[in-house]
């Protein structure tokens, strides 16, 4: 298996199905269906539907051959999103706009602080890398 710092953690290895209904007080509005596959792939697909119009939307998961995800395809009504991944590169894609990000030992490197009150991890979600610290609430 591989462990490099900065890959995302497998899927693989599990797998469940599952319905869940909407409703507002107790009129059902949709449902959201949802497959998780055992070699790390996951299929959910949502339907609402309320005052004569109806939503739907997909997501996919697809995974490499070692489990963890490889692309990632969102359905809804504005367009399709499509995020892929290879390594430490990620690539997001929303119509005629892309961008990509490298994330090699950032965000998995969270660490308690010595007094256990805080989460300090790096991260370069705002463009450069930062130190964050969360506090750990009670």
């Amino acid at each position: 298996m591989d462990t490099r710092i900065g890959l995302p953690a497998t899927l693989a290895g599990f797998e469940d199905r599952a319905r869940f209904l909407i409703a507002i007080d107790e009129q059902p509005m949709g449902t959201t269906d949802v497959e998780w596959r055992s070699d790390g792939g996951l299929t959910s697909r949502s339907r609402i539907s309320y005052a004569g119009q109806t939503l739907e939307t997909s997501l996919e998961i697809a995974p490499g051959d070692d489990g963890r995800w490889r692309e990632i395809v969102v359905r809804m009504a504005p367009g399709t999103l499509t995020v892929s991944r290879e390594g430490t590169s990620v690539t997001r894609r929303f119509g005629d706009r892309s961008s990509t990000l490298e994330t090699p030992e950032l965000e998995p490197n969270a660490r308690f602080s010595p007094d256990a009150k805080w989460v300090l991890f790096r991260s370069n979600m705002l463009g450069p890398t930062y130190l964050f610290a969360v506090e750990v609430g009670k």
